[in-house]
This record gives structure tokens, C-alpha cells and sequence, in this order.
């Protein structure tokens, strides 16, 4: 059998579906969002094809800024895995970052898939950083005295944010990157400015955070805070939610013990996940 990639088409959907609903434990998105995807000119979503035309894989690209690429979404049908088909569709995806002018190709794995990092080591990733997701619910509902909670910040506090953040631990572990959604990219000043202008951008004695409250709860992507005050600053992202009246929380940070202990120690359960580069 000859396998080769091309464009996803709306008529893949309905055979990509069936090996796309119980990829993890809770399920799978690629079959819901796959024909937005498809639709989408800033994606690139390709699938890898048989003889007769049939996708056997499929994996997108997109382009995070005009010199940053993002690989994910990356599924193979379970009787054709170990074929070479996800390194096919890699290497299609970063050919294709590289002729939009990436300089740099990252994806994400989870610490706890060893089969997935090896793969990815073999086409010559690295480490860049290692991240840590938490979710906690069911929180104390207790507030904090006023003076200890999270207000949103100011523009005056944006170079303030901005300069500890940079020189800060975290901006060290987490390589000055930022989650948006499953997607890291490079952070600049602008993204503390936007999150100021929406009033996500929220500030304390412990340090400044950026939390959005969505349908999913309290989402929190960013956070500037020294290890002496992680304990503080977690009791008091518990009380921005609830004082938001959110029921949940989820969290990526650089996965600094210090940080990851905290929100451990407050009920967070966390998971660290590897982020990875290749230089194009």
C-alpha cells in the first residue's frame, strides 16, 4: 500500500470519525471540530490518503505568530499505526510551516506518553519547556479579607507585570512562553495590554495573574508570582472564583516544583506535559 498527504476534504469526516471518538479516556474532539477546521484558512489540515483515497491520518499546522508554528490534532486509524504515517504528516506539517515562514515548529505531549515523546524525539525535537495543567473544583467557598484579593489591574501595573514577570522564574522554566487554549507561543507585552483592556488581567499582593471566566469556569493561562507567595497567590485565585461565582478552575503554569506544590497542596490534581521544538 502507497500512502501519500493531501488537503483534508469535508467528505474525510466521515471516515476519520469513527477513529476519532475514544482516543482518551473522555473521549476525543478532532471529529466535531474537524469541519471548522477544514473551513479555516489560517489551518492547515492535511490527512494521509491510500491507493483508493481513503484518509488513514490526519494532523493539522497553524501558524501562532508570523515566525512560530504549532503542530497538533495529530490521530492515525489503529490499524495502520507504526506505518510511518504520523512522521509523514509531521514532516508535511513543518515543510509547510517553514514555506509561511516559521522559524520555529513546537507541539505538545503529555509526560505520561512515553510511545508519543519517543516518536517525536526521532523526528528531532527537544524539550523546551515543561508546562503543568491543574483543575480544581469544589474549593472552600470562604473569601478572602478585601484587602488580600485580586482586583484588575490597571495600566499602571502592565510595566510593573511585565518586568517582574520577564526577569521572574518562570518566564525562566516556562521559556517565556504562553498557553492560548493547547497552543503555546512567545509572549509579549501586548498580550498583558489586551488582557488589561478585557479586565482579565488581575492584580494582588502576591503578584498579577490573566483569568478569564468561561462556560468551562475560571481559565487562567498566565501567572506572575514569586515562590514565597505561590501559597498566597493560589488562595487567592480560589477566591477570585469565588467571587466570580465559578465552581471550577484550570490553570497552566511552567511547571516549577514550588508553583505545582502549591496548587497541590490546595487541591489542585495537575498534570505536566512536555513542550517541544524543532528549528526550521
Amino acid at each position: 500500500m502507497g500512502a501519500s498527504v493531501r488537503l483534508a476534504r469535508h467528505d474525510d469526516v466521515a471516515a476519520i470519525a469513527p477513529w476519532t471518538r475514544d482516543t482518551f479516556e473522555w473521549g476525543d474532539y478532532v471529529a466535531e471540530r474537524l469541519p471548522a477546521w477544514i473551513d479555516d484558512p489560517a489551518l492547515h489540515v492535511m490527512v494521509c490518503e491510500d491507493d483508493d483515497g481513503a484518509p488513514l491520518a490526519v494532523a493539522r499546522a497553524q501558524m501562532l505568530s508570523p515566525t512560530e508554528a504549532w503542530l497538533d490534532a495529530a490521530r492515525v486509524h489503529p490499524d495502520h499505526r507504526r506505518e510511518g504515517l504520523g512522521k509523514m504528516l509531521n514532516r508535511a506539517g513543518v515543510d509547510w510551516s517553514k514555506s509561511h515562514g516559521a522559524q520555529v515548529v513546537r507541539l505538545a505531549v503529555e509526560r505520561d506518553n512515553p510511545a508519543a515523546l519517543s516518536q517525536v524525539d526521532s523526528l528531532g525535537y527537544t524539550e523546551t519547556a515543561r508546562w503543568a495543567y491543574g483543575h480544581a473544583g469544589d474549593f472552600p467557598d470562604d473569601r478572602l479579607p478585601e484587602l488580600s484579593r485580586l482586583q484588575p489591574a490597571a495600566r499602571a501595573d502592565l510595566d510593573p507585570a511585565w518586568m517582574f514577570w520577564a526577569n521572574s522564574d518562570l518566564a525562566l522554566t516556562g521559556r517565556e512562553l504562553l498557553p492560548v487554549g493547547w497552543l503555546w507561543r512567545r509572549m509579549t507585552r501586548s498580550d498583558l495590554e489586551d488582557a488589561a483592556r478585557a479586565r482579565t488581567l488581575w492584580q494582588g499582593p502576591a503578584g498579577w495573574l490573566i483569568g478569564e471566566t468561561t462556560e468551562h469556569g475560571l481559565l487562567v493561562p498566565f501567572v506572575a508570582v514569586s515562590r514565597p507567595d505561590a501559597p498566597d497567590m493560589v488562595r487567592a485565585l480560589i477566591d477570585l472564583a469565588n467571587g466570580a461565582k465559578e465552581d471550577s478552575i484550570e490553570i497552566k503554569v511552567p511547571a516549577a516544583s514550588w508553583l505545582v506544590e502549591a496548587l497541590q497542596r490546595s487541591g489542585f490534581e495537575t498534570k505536566e506535559m512536555s513542550i517541544l521544538s524543532k528549528g526550521v
